[in-house]
């Protein structure tokens, strides 16, 4: 296997605990001096430490450590077997095929459910961006199955037309078909964006193959035609409506604004993996606000 590609994936989940690891307080005050402040805070009480933690919520950076070390056993094993089925290896995409159009298939019947008025499709998950989120990621696979089974023919399956090329290719169109259908029931915004910029991009890696620069530029321009006219015709009434209205009365700017300024506080290892719902700045003022009382 690639050892380059099996030290990033280990290094992922090490990087979530170090972040959990306690530090002596000189080095946070270095590496992440918002870290630091929070931990003076504690200072009138008693409780300053003399070693700390970069994570805000240390039991939280250690629980996605485990999470994303899961994610990336599971990716090696996909890896590994995809090395070892080298010649077939879209075997290892059948069952995210199967997921995300059962997904889809279920999320179009909810959205049809009620007679008069299309409900929002969400699936099986609780919320309907986690949904879109869901089927976004499996598109692409169901679009590039299509793709490279259409591409990798033979010159005698070129010239005899093999129906069974065609009918896996037909067969990954209509994955890819009823998978869009499903983001676009879910009425996610984001959701029809990303699957349209995937969409796109596969369009220009797979059609720009090969060809010439002169041609490329045709190849761009046809696809850029075809994005605008997708823009126009594709989204439902209500993505319209939702695409071309005001959000600034949502939640979404207030969480943007937020997570601005956690940057700006944490810009080198950032406040911890799980620690962005702790708000520790606002946790750090709410400690200052109780030790004036007291």
């Amino acid at each position: 296997m690639n050892r380059k590609l099996e030290w990033l994936v280990v290094l992922i989940p090490a990087y979530a605990w170090f972040q959990a690891v306690p530090l002596p307080i000189w080095v946070v005050r270095v590496v992440s001096p918002a870290r630091a402040r929070l931990a003076d805070g504690l200072g009138p009480i008693g409780l300053k430490p003399s070693w700390v933690p970069i994570s805000v919520t240390p039991p939280a950076a250690v629980y996605h450590g485990a999470l994303l070390a899961a994610c990336a056993v599971i990716f090696l094993v996909v890896w590994a077997i995809g090395l070892r089925l080298w010649a077939h290896p879209w075997v290892v995409v059948i069952p995210l095929l199967l997921l995300g159009v059962g997904e889809a298939v279920l999320g179009i019947v909810q959205a049809g459910q009620s007679s008069g008025r299309m409900e929002v499709a969400s699936g099986t998950f609780e919320i309907r961006n986690h949904f879109s989120g869901f089927l976004e990621m499996i598109l692409p696979f169901a679009v590039l199955q299509a793709v490279a089974t259409w591409s990798r023919r033979t010159a005698r399956e070129r010239d005899d037309a093999s129906a069974g090329l065609a009918l896996r290719a037909c067969l990954g169109c209509v994955c890819a078909a009823l998978i869009l259908a499903g983001i676009l029931c879910s009425r996610s915004r984001m959701g029809f964006a990303t699957a349209l910029a995937t969409l796109t991009f596969v369009a220009l890696v797979g059609l720009g193959r090969g060809r010439s620069w002169r041609q490329i530029w045709r190849v761009w321009i046809a696809v850029g035609v075809l994005a605008a006219l997708a823009i126009v015709f594709l989204p439902s009434n209500e993505v319209a409506a939702r695409l071309s209205g005001d959000v600034r009365g949502e939640d979404r700017p207030k969480v943007w604004r937020d997570t601005r300024a956690l940057i700006a506080a944490y810009p080198l290892f950032g406040c911890g993996l799980g620690g962005y719902g702790a708000r520790p700045d606002c946790r750090l003022s709410a400690v200052r606000v109780w030790l004036g009382r007291i």
